[in-house]
């Protein structure tokens, strides 16, 4: 018998999520620039993601993800924010 090739993996609380959009997604929030957005989502009344194709699906993940409260996930850990009082922000 031969085996099925498979390209899912667990994140954020889900299951047989394809790894290259985990990997990918995984790759922007460790950036710099990630840094100073993630560092800013505290104070915002609202957060909005918007993409076409990867960019798309990267965005389901996320909002996936940090909305699916999946407190004990390390995944979601990194990802989600504590909301804080909105204020008006420096533009980055």
């Amino acid at each position: 018998a031969q085996r099925k090739k498979t390209y899912g993996s667990d994140f954020c609380g889900f299951k047989n999520l394809h790894h290259g959009y985990r990997n990918h997604l995984n790759s922007i929030v460790q950036t710099r620039a990630w840094a100073k957005i993630s560092s800013k989502l505290p104070k915002c009344r609202t957060v909005s993601c918007a993409g076409h194709s990867r960019g798309g699906a990267l965005c389901e993940i996320y909002a996936a993800c940090v909305n699916s409260g999946q407190l004990e996930d390390q995944d979601f850990r990194r990802l989600f924010w504590t909301k804080e009082s909105p204020a008006a922000l420096e533009e980055i």
